[in-house]
């Protein structure tokens, strides 16, 4: 056994979560510059959709009533709920938005709401957003707020380590070296543990040397020319 599932489960989570931790106020202040000269009223209600206690919240309330957004009532001077559909009639901000729905589920997952978290990652996850798509996975290998299903977990690691999260490349591997929703493979789980370990990730350094203790010499020069061929596609060298 390469590792304890639950236990890798909630390393991949706990990992994906600090790399990402600083990406709020970046993600803002982008959001922020990319209109602050705009007339568009709702493109003003997206951000204090996104961003409820933002930092620019005050003078993006003032321009949507300045510029008509739908979000502003007329009578009361206030701010309505923005509602997903106004906001997705800006295709430029989508990103931002999933963004937003992924730090709250993180919030939701600090606070062991995992029921709450995986909902909300989810929506970001279908949206394309990769770590949002490792963290699902890591939520069915641990079955956090969902049935253990491990099938499921390879199912979105893959999606999330093909867009280059190291953290769900060595979920991969990690699966495929227990046998875990996959027949185990030694030579396939090696190759995931090798990309991973190229971006630095050093609890994937620890399970590729760990695992070429049970393999050949010939296994272990094939996983290399796998992950090799891989990283040359993927632009992951």
């Amino acid at each position: 056994m390469i590792s304890k599932p639950y236990l890798v489960a909630l390393a991949i989570i706990a990992t994906l979560a600090i790399a990402t931790e600083t990406r709020a106020d970046q993600s803002e202040l982008l959001f922020w510059k990319s209109l602050e000269n705009s007339k568009d009223g709702d493109e003003y209600c997206a951000y204090m959709a996104s961003y409820p206690d933002g930092k620019f919240l005050s003078l993006a309330r003032i321009r949507a009533r300045k510029y008509g957004g739908a979000c502003i009532n007329s009578n009361t001077h206030g701010v309505n709920n923005t509602s997903k559909d106004s906001f997705d009639r800006s295709d430029a901000k989508q990103s931002f938005f999933t963004s937003d729905i992924y730090f709250k589920a993180k919030k939701a997952f600090d606070s062991k709401d995992y029921k709450t978290a995986i909902r909300l990652w989810k929506i970001s996850a279908e949206k394309g957003y990769p770590e949002a798509q490792g963290f699902i996975g890591g939520m069915y290998h641990a079955g956090l707020g969902v049935k253990k299903n491990y099938k499921i977990a390879l199912d979105w690691y893959r999606k999330a380590a093909f867009k280059g999260v190291a953290q769900a490349q060595l979920g991969l591997g990690n699966l495929y070296g227990d046998g875990l929703g996959v027949k185990k493979d030694y030579v396939r789980a090696r190759m995931w543990f090798a990309i991973s370990a190229n971006t630095g990730n050093q609890r994937a350094q620890f399970n590729l040397k760990k695992i070429s203790l049970r393999m050949n010499p010939e296994e272990i020069a094939k996983s290399e020319q796998l992950a090799l061929d891989w990283m040359k596609k993927h632009n992951q060298l």
